[in-house]
């Protein structure tokens, strides 16, 4: 089989496509075939060893996939061959066209429906915990969100509207605004051309925003503040731009006043209650599958141009959600 593997930390030059044995499940595992295959800013974060549970090199990248069941291993139970599922396998080896993963890193997804339409499941379960796990957001409230034009961001604003929270969308580009406005936030922000913290508070009356949602950081993260209103809360997901160099504590304190929180969050806190993460994910393959929400798939590219489609990523040149293609 076809897949892509890590030697070394770095560059979308590191991504190397080879050609290797196709595995055999173990006891607990399925031999899953890809149909389709996720790719992500946290596929970045491994590619470039900036994430916190790397298994040891060499490692076959990727989180996310769709596709059948090929195989089962012995003592698996409530699967057979040929069922639909989604993979999520936070320790990577999804870039290939099979791949031997754990029964827990699987859900079911119905018969008969494209099985594309569901990678990007990833995005909505993100989106959720952020919204309902984390930030527990309420009817009426408002939220921002930079980086909006990517998988996620379409992700935050449909289950947004679900809960009736009103979504402040940034984006780096006039192009990348008009495609986020495409899934209807309150509002979208070229921040390459405006202050977004200037045009949160001006959208907002001064208010501020309940909730932001922040993968970047960056060196003056503590600016985020200042758009945030009384008892609301900063949630960072990632760190794309690297770590302040300012203190962040300092000022917190200064607006004790309007009591707002900062919040970390990622996926690895289900590590241990991998029951709660498939309630989540339940509830996002249902909503698909009904096709209340939808994962804008907007580039499609061969596993063979792996290499290519992390420059695309890095480049900031990716709408909506990119997928690899095997056997194209």
């Amino acid at each position: 089989m076809k897949a892509i593997r890590l030697h070394s930390h770095g560059g979308p030059e590191v991504l190397s496509l080879e050609e290797m044995p196709i595995p055999r499940p173990k006891a607990g595992q399925v031999l899953v075939k890809a149909d389709t295959i996720g790719v992500g800013k946290p596929d970045v974060l491994f590619r470039i060893g900036n994430y916190p549970w790397l298994p040891p090199l060499p490692i076959v990248i990727g989180n996310e996939m769709a596709g059948h069941i090929a195989e089962l291993g012995p003592d698996v139970e409530g699967f057979e061959v040929g069922q639909p599922v989604h993979v999520l396998n936070t320790t990577g080896g999804c870039y290939a066209e099979y791949a031997a993963v754990p029964t827990s890193a699987l859900t079911s997804l119905p018969k008969g429906i494209d099985i594309e339409r569901f990678v990007g499941a990833l995005n909505f379960i993100l989106a959720w915990a952020l919204l309902h796990e984390v930030g527990h957001v309420r009817e009426g409230q408002t939220l921002y969100m930079g980086g909006s034009a990517g998988g996620l961001g379409p992700a935050v604003i449909q289950l947004a509207h679900l809960a009736g929270v009103r979504v402040i969308a940034g984006a780096s580009s006039e192009e990348k605004c008009a495609f986020v406005e495409g899934f209807g936030p309150y509002a979208a922000i070229n921040y390459s051309d405006k202050d977004p913290i200037a045009s949160v508070l001006e959208l907002t009356g001064g208010r501020g925003v309940d909730l932001v949602l922040d993968n970047y950081i960056g060196r003056d993260f503590p600016r985020v503040y200042d758009m945030v209103a009384t008892l609301g809360t900063v949630i960072v997901y990632s760190y794309l731009g690297g770590l302040p160099e300012k203190d962040v504590m300092a000022p917190l304190l200064a607006k004790m006043g309007k009591s707002f929180g900062l919040r970390f969050f990622s996926l690895h806190c289900y590590d241990d209650d991998l029951p709660r993460r498939a309630w989540i994910f339940e509830k996002v393959i249902d909503l698909i599958a009904r096709g209340v929400v939808t994962s804008p798939v907007n580039m499609q590219m061969p596993l063979s141009q792996a290499r290519q489609a992390h420059e695309q990523l890095d480049a900031g040149q990716v709408l909506g959600k990119l997928v690899l293609k095997p056997g194209v």
